[in-house]
């Protein structure tokens, strides 16, 4: 998991999406949301 963190377009917001499926129970497709909403805030 790692490797997918770091070499991620978004880092930061990879973590934090990971972090809410570990510990606030979220699904892959409502973290992979949210990163995708993190990540263009973190682009910019």
């Amino acid at each position: 998991m790692g490797r997918n963190i770091f070499q991620s377009s978004a880092p930061r917001a990879m973590l934090k999406a990971v972090k809410k499926v570990v510990h606030e129970n979220l699904s892959a497709r409502e973290a992979y949301q949210f990163w995708q909403e993190e990540k263009q805030g973190e682009l910019q």
